[in-house]
């Protein structure tokens, strides 16, 4: 989990100078045996400017389905909204995707 503040400049913006809140979270729960193991990340930002406010929230689900040694198959779910305050409404997509994933795991060399 991370809280904080956040200052941006960007010259090429209508609105260069912003500043604001931002929060990530990660939610990890390991399978065991057959059963999946659940991922989830979910990403909160406000940033004000002289005139208005830009947010956006996106949040990512995981599944993890073990097929051999490190290797699983992952569908996923993703959520994504954002707002500004200068353009009415607010824009979103929802996504449904599968793949692939391979976690290399390695002994570390401490010191």
């Amino acid at each position: 989990l991370r809280l904080g503040a956040v200052g941006r400049h960007a010259s090429s913006n209508p609105h260069p100078n912003q500043i604001g809140l931002s929060g990530e979270g990660v939610f990890l729960w390991p399978g065991e045996g057959h059963r999946p193991g659940l991922e989830g990340r979910l990403l909160l930002e406000s940033l004000w400017h002289g005139e208005g406010v830009y947010s956006r929230a996106d949040l990512d689900l995981r599944l993890h389905f073990p097929l051999w040694a490190a290797l699983t198959f992952s569908p996923a779910f993703n959520c994504y909204l954002f707002r500004d305050t200068d353009l009415g409404g607010m824009a979103r997509y929802f996504r449904f995707s599968l793949g692939l994933n391979y976690a290399w795991r390695g002994k570390h060399q401490s010191r």
